[in-house]
């Protein structure tokens, strides 16, 4: 069966005269994400940005792109088999709570050593970086129990992270690189193709199986029963003042009770000032900072990007958060990987069994 994306219009967005600044370790799809709640619409930003962006696997620092006005749309997922006699099907398309593109790749704090393997050669003899869809060999191969079709992480080791509560060791930052896809097996080495790539790719980067992220399909949120509090304990990319969309990692996890799609507003504690009346000195009210999600999560920590920051503040590591906002607790992983190749409908004879409700567009992932 062949899946197939169709994106109906719905609505209209209000994200015109938006500009958007490009920093290290955007993506359009991230870009996509952010400004039009839906990572599939990245072409829209592509198209207004054509003339800026000459392949849209890559965009660099300081481009700035327009977000322009674009329909909202919602998903219906046709399900198209390759016996003519079998009538298409269609369902309906469920929203994933966050994107899970970006929860891929916005890594992890790990205590363990999870590297299964390396990288150990490039076809190209001397490559010095990396990227899709390079062939690279690995340094696992028959002996290691590994198969054409294998698919893999490519990841490399960040710095540690401390609870900036306890100072407890919460774990490695575990940077994604991107994704090798296994293509022919020798005794004990293999050779792989690069088949996405998030940032430069170096012979000796590690690679672990691919597991997807599981993420729970969308329902509102809800008010937590409990009140939870932590602290943003580091950010991914700690060179810059962190913005909105940056991942970063915080103290809660899943024994915290803590779950993909949670959210928690970023606050700080209000001020004692000099009161020149009786009471000396007075407490200012806390002070609403900005706002983060919840990606993916391990036992003592979690995954999230910041989806706001309000008045111009500066966060850093450290910051205060509280839950405001409940998931549903978990989740399976989704049976549609966003890295799937949809297959483009060619002709309407194709979809004759389908009843025409509004002017459908293929969306293709990145």
């Amino acid at each position: 069966i062949t899946v197939i994306l169709i994106m109906t219009v719905s609505g209209f967005s209000q994200t015109s005269g938006k500009v958007h600044v490009v920093r290290s370790g955007d993506t359009l799809w991230d870009i996509s994400t952010y400004y039009l709640h839906n990572p599939f619409l990245w072409p829209s930003i592509y198209n207004a940005n054509e003339a800026n962006i000459k392949n849209p696997h890559w965009i660099y620092p300081g481009q700035m792109f327009s977000i322009p006005p674009i329909l909202a749309r919602k998903g219906r997922i046709y399900l198209k088999s390759t016996d003519k006699n079998v009538e298409v099907e269609a369902v309906a398309a469920a929203a994933s709570m966050v994107a899970v593109q970006l929860a891929y790749k916005g890594g992890f704090l790990s205590k363990d050593n999870i590297e299964t393997g390396f990288i150990v050669e490039t076809e190209q003899k001397g490559k010095e970086t990396i990227t899709s869809p390079d062939t690279v060999y690995i340094d696992l191969g028959e002996v290691d129990g590994v198969h054409p079709g294998d698919l893999f992480t490519i990841f490399r080791w960040g710095k540690k992270v401390k609870d900036p509560e306890t100072g407890a060791y919460l774990g490695k930052i575990v940077h994604i690189l991107g994704k090798l896809l296994v293509m022919e097996v020798v005794e004990n080495s293999s050779s792989a193709e690069i088949i996405q790539s998030f940032d430069i790719i170096k012979i000796h980067d590690m690679i672990k199986p691919f597991r997807p992220v599981e993420i729970p399909t969308f329902i509102s949120l809800m008010k937590p029963n409990v009140s939870i509090e932590g602290r943003i304990a580091a950010a991914k990319i700690d060179d810059r003042t962190i913005i909105p969309f940056q991942i970063v990692y915080i103290n809660l996890g899943k024994t915290d009770g803590i779950a993909t799609g949670d959210y928690f507003e970023i606050f700080r504690e209000g001020k004692k000032v000099a009161d020149p009346g009786p009471k000396k000195k007075v407490k200012l009210p806390e002070v609403k900072v900005g706002a983060l999600q919840v990606l993916r999560t391990t036992n003592e920590s979690a995954t999230c990007y910041i989806t706001d920051i309000y008045a111009n503040i500066d966060i850093e590591p450290g910051e205060t958060i509280r839950l405001i906002g409940k998931g549903p607790g978990g989740g399976e992983a989704g049976e549609i990987e966003l890295e799937e190749e949809f297959e483009e409908i060619e002709t309407e004879e194709e979809f004759e069994e389908i009843e025409e409700e509004e002017e459908a567009e293929i969306i293709e992932p990145e």
